[in-house]
Formats: structure tokens, C-alpha cells, sequence
């Protein structure tokens, strides 16, 4: 990521980049902490880079237009 132009404002990380992309980030979002991976980087305006986890939100978003009810939140181990 040192590398990338300034043209580079965000990445999708597939696995198995998504802890190393955890691990890398300068910033880190609570969900991204909580499953222990990433798969969004986002460039910030100082150059900084934000870790996010967006998979929630995608099978949320799969289950509920099955049908599926919102699912619970989850307790820490």
C-alpha cells in the first residue's frame, strides 16, 4: 500500500489479505476489530489508511430480502 499513487483512495481486499489488511491499517473500525479481519481499506484524506469490515452488511442484507429476520446481535467470547 506504501506504493500506491494518490489516485489509490480505497481497496477491496479478498482472502487471504483480509487480517493482513487488519493488521496493516492505521485505523480500524469496532466491527472490523470484532471479526478480526477486513476486507475495505479507505484512504483518508492524510494519507492514513481505515480498516472496515463490510461482510455484515452483506449477508444482513442477503438475508433480510429472503425473508430473513434481523439477526440478534452477537456476544463477545
Amino acid at each position: 500500500m506504501d506504493g500506491l499513487g494518490p489516485e489509490w483512495v480505497g481497496l477491496s481486499v479478498t482472502m487471504p489479505g483480509k487480517r493482513a489488511a487488519l493488521a496493516r491499517a492505521d485505523l480500524s473500525t469496532e466491527r472490523a476489530v470484532a471479526v478480526g479481519s477486513a476486507n475495505t481499506l479507505v484512504r483518508l484524506p492524510d494519507g492514513r489508511w481505515r480498516a472496515d469490515c463490510t461482510d455484515i452488511d452483506g449477508v444482513t442484507g442477503a438475508l433480510r430480502e429472503r425473508g430473513w429476520p434481523a439477526p440478534a446481535p452477537a456476544g463477545r467470547c
